[in-house]
Parts: structure tokens; sequence; C-alpha cells
């Protein structure tokens, strides 16, 4: 983790959370739900695109060979391909029987918790958490300054990056923008609006194959990204999990950036 520019690892986790305190104690000037907390969902592989042109997304979609037995009867791709940025073969994986070679259970999930420490006070922090990641063994060998794999099937240590699309609707969107944003005699002015949607990236420490947030909270990355007597809508999209492709390294913000990563995991549901 030394080796990563800590500037550019203070951008995911920041995810959702850093949006969740974007807005002011008022009463809502839009429409709402009554809470959203836990944000909590589970990570499976990500797989290549079957059929279609390559998108920044999808950039190795796999060739059509088959078709899915009926009433799913659309095209498939025989065999499945692990997602990868390009020719190389994936960085990482996870086994086929979804238990490591060191025993345990492949698995993971990323959750965000609002954090009030006063019941009925306003929002103080949002808790980061990405419960169970583990079992995630090397799938090449090879080193660089985000992480390395001695051996092929090893669980691998180095850095992740989980990721999530945010858009934030709240009060903070005056014009000069103002740090607070509050009803009262005197206080600035404020407007409730939407903001253009953000990528927020959370580094993940692993030690063989064990992976966990390089922070608890949003604050504790970011210091005063949440704040209290704020509000906000935040809607998180796309949650997936990033690996440091062949070379072994991210790039400088915003990650990632040399070109070879790979979309490791990504939200969504196993059948057993």
């Amino acid at each position: 983790m030394t080796g990563i520019k800590r500037s550019t690892m203070l951008s995911l986790a920041c995810g959702a959370l850093l949006a969740l305190a974007l807005g002011s104690v008022a009463i809502a000037q839009h429409a709402r739900t009554g809470g959203g907390t836990p944000f909590r969902v589970p990570l499976v592989m990500a797989y290549n695109q079957c059929g279609g042109t390559a998108t920044t997304e999808d950039p190795a979609p796999s060739t059509v060979t088959n078709t899915h037995v009926t009433p799913l009867s659309n095209p498939s791709c025989v065999p499945q391909a692990q997602k990868r940025s390009g020719a190389n073969p994936p960085t990482l994986t996870m086994t086929a029987t979804g238990i490591p070679a060191a025993g345990g259970t492949n698995l993971g999930t990323v959750r965000l918790d609002v954090v009030d420490s006063t019941p009925g006070a306003p929002a103080e922090d949002i808790r980061i958490t990405a419960g169970n990641l583990t079992g995630v063994a090397c799938n090449v060998t090879g080193s660089g300054i985000s992480g390395g794999c001695g051996a092929v099937g090893a669980g691998y240590s180095g850095l992740l990056l989980a990721q999530s699309v945010i858009r934030i609707t709240d009060h903070s969107n005056a014009a000069p923008p103002n740090d607070v944003c509050a009803v009262g005699s005197g206080a600035p002015p404020c407007a409730t609006g939407t903001v253009q949607d953000l990528t927020f990236t959370v580094p993940l420490s692993c030690s063989a194959g064990t992976c966990a947030p390089v922070a608890p909270t949003i604050n504790s990355l970011l210091p005063g990204a949440v704040k209290e007597l704020q509000r906000g809508n935040v809607e998180i999209t796309n949650v997936r999990v990033m690996s440091p492709g062949n070379d072994f390294s991210f790039g400088p913000a915003p990650f990632p950036g040399t070109g070879d990563e790979d979309k490791f995991l990504s939200q969504g549901l196993f059948l057993p």
C-alpha cells in the first residue's frame, strides 16, 4: 500500500459514503424515502460479455459458439471467460468449488452503514465493510507496486479497488458553494439539486487472499467528507472490485490507469 499514490487511494469507498453526507438539516426539498441504510450487495465473479462489440465496460467480449437451452434460448459462449482488459489472462481468480486451497469459502460482500452514535441525531460518518472477502487467488505470477503473486493458486497479497457509480441529490448546490447549507436566519443560501454521476473508489488491502478496506469509515479515509447536520439522497450502481492487471500496478488518480486492469468481481447473486 505504501507504493500506491495515497492521494489517489482516497478516491472509492468514498463511494456512496461521501455522498450520503452532502445535504442540509432542513426538511428535504426533494422526494425521498424515510430511510436507506444499510446498503449491502453480494459480490460474484465477473465474466466476459457474450458477443457484441468491445466497450469500456466489456473490452474483450467472447465469441458466440452455442445456444442456451429453452426457454432462455439466447446465444451463448462456451467456454466462459473471466472478464479481462485484453488478450492477457485475468490476474486473479477464485476456485470452481467455492472453497480456497487454504480452506474457508470464496465469498464477498460490500456494505455501507450510516453511523449515528446518538440515536435520533444526524449522521456522523459512513462505515465501510468488505465482508468475508476471502479466497482471492492468483491466476498468474508477477509483481508490481500494487501487489504480487508468487505462485498460481496462492492467496493474493496486495491491493484491489472497490468502485461504484454514485448519483447524489442534496441541498448543497448553491453558487458559490457553501460548506454548510442550513435553514435559519442569516444562513447561507442553498439549493436542492442532483450532481453529475461520480465514480468512487475504495482501496482494499489483501493478505494471503483475504481483503479488507484500508480505512473503516469515509471520514477516516477522507477526513471531513461526511458532516453532521446534512442529508442527501444517494443512488449507488455498478458496484465492482477491480484487480490490478498483469503489471500488478494501478495507475495514478483516477484509478485504474495503466490500461490492463480487470473487473474481478461484480454485484450480483450466486445460485447454489
